[in-house]
């Protein structure tokens, strides 16, 4: 409306200023050469991508011109962050199939006794008790995500009597996280032996319980433990004097050396530049 207003506004300020009787000019025509010469613009609309780095070529788009300057040849590079997450881990030895207890019986003293109640719940068809197995921030995002999705309780205990009933439930591993701990478990068909969930269950001290927690919903560790994927760098287990002999190594293997580890990690990554690469020690 406003780029409307003074268009028309400009057009009565030049009728107003303009000689009654002189004849409009017309523009001067550009003559077949002068155009020719200028480059077209839609030739840069569109950007040329490079497939192997899916970046713009410079030159190929009005938003990337090409240098004014000497330059040498295009060189592709990429740069890579890293994040590292350092955590404590504990197998159990053996690992623990978790034994059902009652609601009365119930105990949230430790992370063990808060998984073991959190589990009974469902395999006992409990939603009221499970949906005060987690802690408060995450119990109302839950109860706020299930009335968005309109998915109530008796969605929830059906899907469990599916899933669950009768299935085998292990803890394997503890992982200790800041002031987090998350229970590494296993859920097996016994009739089959069959592996059907693998997952971890994070767990948060909240008023003396320990209770479970979505605070980690979208931490790296939290989601993709144990199937961590290696990037430049490759977690083993090297030796460290202040430390006692690392428990969690299978039965024959040796702790490495910072030396070894890095050995192993130039064997493995042949491209890797030795001075620039890292060891990282959990």
């Amino acid at each position: 409306m406003k780029s409307g207003m003074l268009a028309a506004s400009m057009v009565v300020c030049a009728g107003m200023a303009a000689p009654a009787q002189a004849p409009a000019t017309p523009p001067a025509v550009a003559s077949t050469a002068t155009a020719a010469a200028k480059p077209a613009a839609l030739a840069l609309a569109r950007p040329q991508i490079d497939p192997r780095t899916k970046s713009v070529i410079a030159g190929t788009s009005f938003l990337l011109p090409k240098p004014i300057y000497p330059v040498s040849d295009r060189e592709d590079a990429s740069y890579t962050v890293e994040y590292v997450f350092n955590y404590a881990r504990y197998n159990y030895t053996p690992a623990v199939a978790i034994k059902d207890v009652n609601r009365v019986q119930a105990s949230y003293a430790t992370p063990e006794d808060a998984f073991t109640a959190f589990y009974s719940a469902i395999q006992s068809g409990d939603y009221d008790w499970m949906l005060n197995s987690w802690d408060e921030g995450s119990r109302k995002f839950i109860q706020d995500k299930n009335e968005k999705d309109n998915q109530g309780q008796a969605y929830w205990v059906n899907l469990w009597k599916q899933r669950y009933a009768g299935k085998k439930i292990e803890m394997v591993q503890r992982l200790e996280s800041g002031l987090y701990v998350l229970i590494l478990y296993r859920i097996t068909d016994p009739d089959t032996g069959k592996i059907i969930e693998q997952d971890t269950l994070p767990m948060n001290l909240e008023h003396k319980k320990w209770l479970a927690t979505q605070s980690l919903a979208a931490d790296p560790l939290a989601v993709l433990y144990p199937d961590l994927p290696p990037a430049r760098s490759q977690e083993v287990l090297m030796t460290d004097p202040r430390k006692a002999p690392n428990p969690n190594l299978p039965p024959g293997a040796k702790q490495l050396t910072r030396e070894d580890a890095q050995h192993v990690f130039l064997k493995n990554y042949p491209g890797g530049d030795k001075e620039k690469a890292q060891v990282v020690e959990r």
